[in-house]
């Protein structure tokens, strides 16, 4: 093998692979983040490629299909058999005293919290309640990348519709949409 790569590296095809294959990552990210911000077609068609060979990273509903009289019906098999409503009012006690499924945080602009199975991310700004899932969010006032395995969150505006963050709560179940 060191011969070979010596011989590669000799001639001039060699050294360019050799020079611009660091680039190589880089550009696969690129590709991915167009995929992403072209809209939820392509996303989906990447989610269903990539759910073949690791697991968890798109949330992909299965489906399975019922025969009847009219033809097969295709019913949905949610992947989260249950969700959690979100009850503003409580605030961090709904984590705190009545849900072993829910950490509260301190409210910090921009942090980091790592845990396992984390599936819903919330941020308490000013009397607004910012609820997000996987992946990476910017909703005009905080960018949010939650993982299965940590939250990273950052306040970037400033304003009237963009408060200070107050409290955090990370979540170990998916929080209902409304």
């Amino acid at each position: 093998m060191k011969k070979l790569l010596k011989r590669l590296l000799k001639k001039e095809e060699g050294q360019a692979f050799a020079e611009y294959a660091v680039l190589f990552p880089g550009a696969i990210m690129v590709v991915i983040a167009m995929v992403f911000s072209l809209g939820p077609g392509l996303k989906d068609r990447y989610c269903e490629i990539v759910g073949m060979f690791s697991n968890g990273i798109c949330a992909v509903a299965d489906a399975e299909v019922e025969p009847t009289e009219e033809g097969p019906e295709v019913t949905p098999t949610p992947t989260e058999e249950f969700c959690i409503v979100l009850q503003e009012s409580e605030g961090c006690s709904q984590c705190d005293a009545n849900h072993p499924d829910c950490i509260c945080l301190p409210g910090v602009n921009e942090g980091t919290y790592e845990a396992e199975d984390l599936r819903s991310l919330v941020i308490k700004a000013g009397k607004e309640y910012h609820v997000f899932y996987s992946g990476w969010t910017d909703d005009g006032c905080y960018y949010v990348q939650l993982e299965e395995t940590y939250a990273w969150w950052q306040k970037y505006e400033d304003g009237r519709d963009c408060q200070d963050v107050s409290h955090i709560q990370a979540w170990w179940i998916l929080l209902c949409d409304e």
